[in-house]
């Protein structure tokens, strides 16, 4: 995948951190996020 734009700094790794969070039900992560 390639983005039109620069992607800001650390959202890829904020979105596989949400997403890890979410697959493990893990809320005190989610609050975190």
């Amino acid at each position: 995948m390639t983005a039109p734009a620069p992607v800001p700094a650390g959202l890829l790794e904020a979105f596989a951190a949400y997403e890890a969070a979410l697959m493990a039900d893990d809320v005190a992560a989610l609050d975190r996020l």
